[in-house]
């Protein structure tokens, strides 16, 4: 548990760079700190695994467990991005005009919204996936 604990405080510490995927999404109206609580939080209720955080800080997304895609549920929802396991569409869409142009926004949105798995976490982790192979894919470029 310890170890668990001492990963999810680098966890944290690293979100800014780390996990790029959330800092899309984060609303601006939400501060870091109040973002920070919700990874801490969720990241406690959904009692993800060491092998979790190192799979999230590693961008290795192939192998999460059912806590770990529960884990992105619990996010997507404390921050709006879902209620009750549904991507919220103009939210979404709010979030990625951020970063993207109109026509890149909408293409993203249109690729990702309508994945489902089956239940709510494996929904998110789908989405999760998709934004982060359109985002490395668009960087990559």
């Amino acid at each position: 548990m310890e170890v668990a604990l001492n990963l999810l405080t680098t966890y944290i510490f690293t979100i800014g760079c780390v996990v790029i995927i959330f800092i899309l999404f984060y609303p601006r109206s939400i501060s870091k700190a109040t973002l920070q609580n919700y990874v801490k939080t969720c990241a406690i209720e959904e009692n993800i695994s060491t092998t979790d955080l190192k799979l999230f800080m590693t961008w290795d997304l192939s192998n999460v467990s059912n806590e770990g895609k529960c884990f992105f549920n619990c996010f997507h929802e404390k921050i709006g991005l879902t209620i009750n396991g549904v991507l919220q569409k103009k939210i979404a869409f709010g979030y990625l005009k951020r970063i993207f142009d109109r026509e890149t926004a909408v293409f993203v949105l249109s690729e990702c919204i309508n994945l489902t798995g089956k239940n709510k976490c494996e929904t998110a982790y789908q989405v999760e996936k998709c934004l982060f192979n359109v985002e490395y894919n668009r960087l990559a470029k």
